[in-house]
Protein backbone atom coordinates (compact mmCIF):
# COMPACT_ATOMS: atom_id res chain seq x y z
CA UNK A 1 0.00 0.00 0.00
CA UNK A 2 2.76 2.43 0.91
CA UNK A 3 4.62 1.66 -2.28
CA UNK A 4 1.69 3.10 -4.23
CA UNK A 5 2.02 6.43 -2.41
CA UNK A 6 5.80 6.52 -2.89
CA UNK A 7 5.57 5.47 -6.51
CA UNK A 8 3.32 8.25 -7.75
CA UNK A 9 4.70 10.27 -10.65
CA UNK A 10 4.68 13.45 -8.57
CA UNK A 11 6.61 11.80 -5.76
CA UNK A 12 9.16 10.36 -8.18
CA UNK A 13 9.54 13.70 -9.90
CA UNK A 14 10.18 15.42 -6.56
CA UNK A 15 12.71 12.86 -5.35
CA UNK A 16 14.29 12.09 -8.66
CA UNK A 17 13.82 8.84 -10.53
CA UNK A 18 17.14 7.30 -9.53
CA UNK A 19 16.56 7.86 -5.81
CA UNK A 20 13.03 6.41 -6.05
CA UNK A 21 14.31 3.35 -7.89
CA UNK A 22 17.09 2.76 -5.37
CA UNK A 23 14.69 2.98 -2.45
CA UNK A 24 12.12 0.71 -4.08
CA UNK A 25 14.66 -2.01 -4.82
CA UNK A 26 16.40 -1.93 -1.44
CA UNK A 27 14.13 -4.62 0.09
CA UNK A 28 13.15 -5.01 3.73
CA UNK A 29 9.38 -4.66 3.38
CA UNK A 30 7.10 -1.68 3.40
CA UNK A 31 8.21 -0.28 6.75
CA UNK A 32 11.86 -0.78 5.86
CA UNK A 33 11.35 1.11 2.61
CA UNK A 34 9.49 3.87 4.41
CA UNK A 35 12.23 4.14 7.02
CA UNK A 36 14.91 4.36 4.31
CA UNK A 37 12.85 6.95 2.44
CA UNK A 38 12.36 9.02 5.58
CA UNK A 39 16.04 8.82 6.50
CA UNK A 40 17.23 9.76 3.03
CA UNK A 41 14.83 12.64 2.56
CA UNK A 42 15.26 13.85 6.13
CA UNK A 43 18.96 14.37 5.39
CA UNK A 44 17.96 16.63 2.51
CA UNK A 45 15.08 18.29 4.33
CA UNK A 46 16.84 19.10 7.52
CA UNK A 47 19.99 20.32 5.79
CA UNK A 48 18.85 23.90 5.73
CA UNK A 49 20.31 27.23 4.79
CA UNK A 50 21.92 28.52 7.97
CA UNK A 51 21.87 32.11 6.69
CA UNK A 52 18.06 32.15 6.37
CA UNK A 53 17.32 29.30 8.81
CA UNK A 54 14.94 27.85 6.22
CA UNK A 55 14.33 24.27 5.16
CA UNK A 56 14.64 23.15 1.54
CA UNK A 57 10.96 23.18 0.47
CA UNK A 58 11.53 20.76 -2.41
CA UNK A 59 13.11 18.19 -0.13
CA UNK A 60 10.38 18.71 2.45
CA UNK A 61 7.70 18.07 -0.20
CA UNK A 62 9.54 14.87 -1.12
CA UNK A 63 9.03 13.67 2.44
CA UNK A 64 5.53 14.97 3.21
CA UNK A 65 3.80 13.61 0.12
CA UNK A 66 4.77 9.95 0.60
CA UNK A 67 4.49 10.11 4.39
CA UNK A 68 0.92 11.42 4.29
CA UNK A 69 0.13 9.02 1.45
CA UNK A 70 1.45 6.11 3.49
CA UNK A 71 -0.68 7.18 6.44
CA UNK A 72 -3.75 6.99 4.21
CA UNK A 73 -2.78 3.68 2.60
CA UNK A 74 -1.76 1.96 5.83
CA UNK A 75 -4.96 3.15 7.53
CA UNK A 76 -6.85 0.85 5.19
CA UNK A 77 -4.36 -1.97 4.55
CA UNK A 78 -1.87 -1.87 7.41
CA UNK A 79 -1.56 -3.35 10.86
CA UNK A 80 -1.96 -1.30 14.04
CA UNK A 81 1.82 -1.29 14.59
CA UNK A 82 2.40 0.21 11.14
CA UNK A 83 -0.23 2.90 11.70
CA UNK A 84 1.34 3.78 15.07
CA UNK A 85 4.83 3.98 13.52
CA UNK A 86 3.59 6.27 10.76
CA UNK A 87 1.84 8.56 13.25
CA UNK A 88 5.07 8.63 15.28
CA UNK A 89 7.00 9.56 12.13
CA UNK A 90 4.63 12.51 11.65
CA UNK A 91 5.29 13.59 15.23
CA UNK A 92 9.05 13.29 14.78
CA UNK A 93 8.99 15.32 11.58
CA UNK A 94 6.85 17.99 13.23
CA UNK A 95 9.31 18.16 16.10
CA UNK A 96 12.21 18.66 13.71
CA UNK A 97 10.37 21.35 11.76
CA UNK A 98 8.76 23.19 14.66
CA UNK A 99 5.31 24.75 14.76
CA UNK A 100 5.63 27.21 11.90
CA UNK A 101 7.78 24.87 9.81
CA UNK A 102 5.21 22.10 9.57
CA UNK A 103 2.39 24.14 7.99
CA UNK A 104 2.27 22.02 4.82
CA UNK A 105 2.34 18.76 6.78
CA UNK A 106 -0.44 20.05 9.04
CA UNK A 107 -2.55 21.14 6.07
CA UNK A 108 -2.20 17.76 4.36
CA UNK A 109 -3.25 15.92 7.52
CA UNK A 110 -6.28 18.19 7.95
CA UNK A 111 -7.26 17.35 4.37
CA UNK A 112 -6.79 13.65 5.11
CA UNK A 113 -9.28 13.96 7.97
CA UNK A 114 -11.96 14.58 5.34
CA UNK A 115 -11.36 11.31 3.48
CA UNK A 116 -14.32 9.10 2.61
CA UNK A 117 -12.86 6.09 4.43
CA UNK A 118 -13.37 6.03 8.21
CA UNK A 119 -10.03 4.25 8.71
CA UNK A 120 -8.23 7.08 6.90
CA UNK A 121 -10.03 9.76 8.93
CA UNK A 122 -9.08 7.93 12.11
CA UNK A 123 -5.42 7.71 11.04
CA UNK A 124 -5.43 11.41 10.20
CA UNK A 125 -6.59 12.19 13.74
CA UNK A 126 -3.91 9.87 15.16
CA UNK A 127 -1.22 11.57 13.08
CA UNK A 128 -2.46 15.02 14.07
CA UNK A 129 -2.42 13.90 17.72
CA UNK A 130 1.22 12.86 17.34
CA UNK A 131 2.01 16.21 15.72
CA UNK A 132 0.40 18.21 18.54
CA UNK A 133 1.84 16.00 21.29
CA UNK A 134 5.28 16.77 19.91
CA UNK A 135 4.73 20.49 19.26
CA UNK A 136 2.95 21.36 22.52
CA UNK A 137 2.38 25.11 22.72
CA UNK A 138 4.21 25.60 19.39
CA UNK A 139 1.20 23.90 17.77
CA UNK A 140 -1.03 26.84 18.72
CA UNK A 141 -0.20 28.45 15.38
CA UNK A 142 -2.30 25.75 13.66
CA UNK A 143 -5.29 25.51 16.01
CA UNK A 144 -7.53 27.74 13.88
CA UNK A 145 -7.01 25.32 10.96
CA UNK A 146 -7.30 22.01 12.79
CA UNK A 147 -10.31 22.69 15.00
CA UNK A 148 -12.86 23.14 12.18
CA UNK A 149 -11.45 20.13 10.30
CA UNK A 150 -11.59 17.79 13.28
CA UNK A 151 -14.81 19.29 14.71
CA UNK A 152 -16.56 17.94 11.60
CA UNK A 153 -15.66 14.47 12.89
CA UNK A 154 -17.57 15.01 16.15
CA UNK A 155 -20.65 13.88 14.24
CA UNK A 156 -18.92 11.15 12.26
CA UNK A 157 -20.93 8.03 11.39
CA UNK A 158 -18.07 5.90 12.73
CA UNK A 159 -18.06 5.91 16.55
CA UNK A 160 -14.33 5.25 16.74
CA UNK A 161 -13.57 8.29 14.57
CA UNK A 162 -15.95 10.43 16.63
CA UNK A 163 -14.37 9.33 19.92
CA UNK A 164 -10.85 9.92 18.58
CA UNK A 165 -11.84 13.40 17.37
CA UNK A 166 -13.33 14.27 20.76
CA UNK A 167 -10.22 13.06 22.61
CA UNK A 168 -7.93 14.83 20.14
CA UNK A 169 -9.64 18.20 20.58
CA UNK A 170 -9.26 17.90 24.36
CA UNK A 171 -5.57 17.05 23.88
CA UNK A 172 -5.10 20.07 21.59
CA UNK A 173 -6.63 22.37 24.19
CA UNK A 174 -4.33 20.97 26.86
CA UNK A 175 -1.17 20.95 24.71
CA UNK A 176 -1.59 24.42 23.23
CA UNK A 177 -3.51 26.25 25.95
CA UNK A 178 -6.01 27.40 23.30
CA UNK A 179 -9.76 27.69 23.93
CA UNK A 180 -10.85 24.98 21.52
CA UNK A 181 -14.49 25.00 22.69
CA UNK A 182 -14.90 28.62 21.58
CA UNK A 183 -13.39 27.81 18.18
CA UNK A 184 -15.82 24.90 17.74
CA UNK A 185 -18.81 27.12 18.49
CA UNK A 186 -17.50 29.55 15.88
Amino acid sequence: ACARARGTPAAKKRRGASEAGALASAGGGELGALARLAAEVAKLTLAHDLATNSVDARALDALITPLVGCNAAEAVDGAEEERALLAAAIGALAGALGGAGCARLHFELCQLSRDEAAAVRLQAVRALAALYATLGTDGAVHVAEVVPAVAELLEDADETVEAAARAFLKEVATATGEDVATLIKG
